[in-house]
C-alpha cells in the first residue's frame, strides 16, 4: 500500500476533499465499501476536519467537507 503525506491545509481545495471522499468510499482491497462504512468513514473524516477547523489549520474557519456533497 503506498501512502502519500500531505498537509492538512491541502484539504482547503476541493477537488482534494473529493479524493479524500473517494477514498473512504474504498475498503483497503480497493472494492467498494458498503454504505454504511462509507457513511460512518465519512462521519470521522468529518469530526476530524472539524477539529482542525478548531486548531486553526485552515485559512478559513470552516469545515471544508460542507463544500462538497
Amino acid at each position: 500500500m503506498r501512502h502519500s503525506l500531505m498537509s492538512v491545509s491541502a484539504l482547503e481545495d476541493p477537488a482534494t476533499v473529493r479524493l479524500a471522499l473517494d477514498a473512504v468510499a474504498l475498503r483497503l482491497d480497493g472494492k467498494t465499501a458498503s454504505p454504511r462504512t462509507a457513511k460512518r468513514k465519512r462521519a470521522c473524516l468529518s469530526d476530524v476536519l472539524g477539529l482542525a477547523v478548531e486548531e486553526k489549520y485552515f485559512t478559513l474557519p470552516v469545515n471544508p467537507l460542507t463544500a462538497v456533497k
